[in-house]
Parts: C-alpha cells; structure tokens; sequence
C-alpha cells in the first residue's frame, strides 16, 4: 500500500495478479469475487461479471454498499459488511458525505448515518419506490441533510448520503417495471451498526483481489479520507478504533 521500502512491482505484474484473482484465468481455482461484492452498474451487469467466471448468484442480495453504488452481496455477509462500511468517526462520516447540497448537514458527521438508516428502518417496512422512500426519509431527518430542489418543488435527502446509509438501514434493492428502483427491507433484518468494524478485513480483500495500492486509492475505494487507510495505527474498524 505504498509502504517506504516496499517491494517494486510493474503494471503488467499487477495486471496478471488480477487476471488469476478474479478467476478471468481459466487455470486459476474458482475465485471468491463476492468478498467485496460485484458491482451492478448498469442493472444486470454483476450477474454477467458472475457468469464469465462460473460463479453462482444464489443467495446474493442487491445493496448499496461501497460508496453508496449498487453491487451484489451475499445475504449472510450483509450485518458484517454493514459494519465494515461504517465510518470511523465524525471526520471520517464528514468526508463521505460532505458535499455542497448539504454542507451544514455534513458537519453532524456521524449523527448524520445514525439519523438517515433510522429513518429507513421506520420507512420501508415494505416494497416501495425510491422515489418515495427518498420523500419520506428526507421527512424525517434534521432539515440540515437535505436540500431545496427547483424542479421538483420539494426537499430532497443528499443522495449521497442517502445511498451509502441505505445497508445501515437495513434496505436492499431491486429493479421493478420500467427499471424502476424499488427498496424493500432485508431479511432476515439486523440490527445498524453500533461503530465501525472489520474495516481492516474489507482493505485486505481489496488488496488481495486488486493487488498493490496506495493509500489514496484504497480510500477513494472505500469513499473514505486516506488517513483512514494510511500505515500507522490502526484506524480501519480494528481493535484500538472500534469494535472487532
């Protein structure tokens, strides 16, 4: 990860590091892509991704997950990866989701996530549109998190903070009529995270799917700061910062 010291590596080492990770060579054993989750975008692709390396999608959900985007998890994984996905801190709950929309909301760090999975949990007790889920969280949560939209006349939820708040939330999602999204609750349900933990595992599977990187780049993986992943004390949901 960038370590002074570290060994050298070219970037067709890399390249065929990951070839044989993700089970793309053929002499490889089958691969277990699924401990980060594959990413569904467009709809549809991470059942394809699946396919080409002779993968299953039994038991597997669709949640939002890494930086609030869509991808496909084992439904067993998902309390664990909840609080994988957790920030750290209030610095760290800031960096996610600080953006122009919502910059005061932003600075309630991680009362923000608290408030927002909240909300989904008292909200999707059913099949229901995104679109109605997002008027009815953005009811519910500090005025701070959301924002004026002209075009629609209304107060909307950050989606930022919306989407990476959804697992936490304990909703997962699926695609109905005229690839309309539709937010249901997971089940078996499990209760949010109480703080961040297992971080540290999460990075290791990266590392060990995606090869050698920087700090900067595992934490833009993550949609955390690079301090959080930077070498030091241990700051990724490891025992001296959270929960094991």
């Amino acid at each position: 990860m960038g370590v002074t010291g570290g060994p050298e590596v070219s970037r067709e080492q890399v390249l065929a590091h990951r070839v044989a990770a993700h089970g793309l060579d053929r002499s490889s054993p089958a691969p277990d892509v699924l401990a980060l989750g594959v990413r569904d975008t467009p709809y549809g692709s991470a059942r394809q991704a699946l396919a080409a390396r002779g993968a299953s999608t039994a038991g597997l959900e669709l949640v939002w997950s890494l930086r609030g985007a869509p991808h496909l998890h084992r439904r067993t994984e998902l309390p664990r990866l909840a609080a994988a996905l957790w920030p750290l801190d209030d610095a760290d709950a800031r960096r996610r989701i600080d953006t122009g929309v919502i910059r005061d909301g932003a600075r309630l760090g991680l009362a923000a996530f608290r408030a927002t999975a909240g909300a989904f949990r008292s909200v999707v007790t059913a099949p229901m549109s995104k679109g109605e889920v997002s008027g009815a969280v953005s009811a519910a949560v500090p005025p701070s998190l959301t924002y004026w939209c002209e075009r629609c006349g209304a107060r909307h939820i950050s989606g930022l903070l919306f989407q990476q708040a959804g697992l936490a939330g304990g909703v997962g999602v699926s695609v109905g009529e005229r690839r309309t999204t539709v937010l249901a609750p997971l089940a078996p349900p499990f209760p949010p995270p109480e703080s961040a933990s297992g971080t540290n595992g999460l990075v290791r599977d990266y590392l060990r799917f995606l090869g050698p990187a920087t700090p900067a780049e595992v934490a833009a993986w993550l949609g955390a700061a690079p301090a959080v992943v930077r070498p030091g004390p241990p700051r990724c949901g490891g025992r001296s910062s959270a929960k094991s």
